[in-house]
């Protein structure tokens, strides 16, 4: 693996999946740790660097699905501050905080008449130390970012995700946004089904200022 990051002229995609998938996150599964924001993003900082030592002048795009889009805005922000951002950042069904997301879940729509609801979530994601306060942080990233979302994503609603695209152009981000219609099966997880998904990742490859070589 060690080889290939290190082979010229190809572009690498730093991938942070959501909640479940085959590597389990801080705490997760069988992850040791308690999961935490901060260790999450701490862990994917130190992926990311230790990726960008290998590759050399290689192209790094990071792509975040789900909860892992509130990582890789958080990581692509530190990274952005530090003046050493991917080339550009790729969010899958991303939403725009943790509290728009658990009071927005389907989950939720049986307590949400009651009073307490919002205090008692806003005092669990405090206590939990996972705000993913992505519609922040997404101001502060510099590279270039494209959002998909599937009309009908059962999980997450794209409504979520266009209040973090807006975020961005209150920011002036360099941001576009694909939405992809419901009914064909994709839902939450399986973007990857869509046809037309290879031609929207070379849109992004080319949009990079940072791949001026391509133009």
């Amino acid at each position: 693996m060690e080889k290939l990051l290190a082979l010229e002229n190809y572009t690498i995609i730093v991938y942070l999946h959501g909640s479940t998938h085959k590597i389990y996150n801080l705490g997760f599964g069988d992850s040791s740790g308690y999961p935490n924001e901060t260790g999450i993003i701490t862990d994917s900082v130190f992926l990311f660097n230790y990726t960008k030592k290998l590759a050399g002048e290689n192209d790094i795009f990071i792509w975040g699905h789900s909860m892992g889009s509130g990582v890789s805005i958080a990581v692509t922000m530190e990274l952005s501050m530090k003046h050493m951002p991917p080339a550009g950042l790729i969010l899958e069904a991303p939403f725009n905080n943790a509290i728009d997301l658990i009071t927005q879940s389907s989950e939720s729509v049986a307590w949400r008449w009651a009073p307490w609801f919002n205090i008692f979530i806003k005092q669990s994601v405090s206590n939990a130390g996972i705000h993913f306060n992505s519609d922040i942080n997404i101001k502060l990233v510099t590279c270039p970012i494209l959002i998909m979302h599937v009309v009908d994503d059962e999980v997450i609603s794209i409504s979520l995700a266009k209040k973090l695209y807006n975020a961005a152009l209150s920011a002036n981000r360099n941001i576009r946004f694909i939405s992809f219609a419901g009914g064909r099966g994709l839902f939450h997880k399986h973007i990857n089904k869509a046809p037309e998904l290879p031609i929207i990742l070379k849109f992004v490859y080319l949009m990079s200022p940072f791949l001026h070589f391509m133009n």
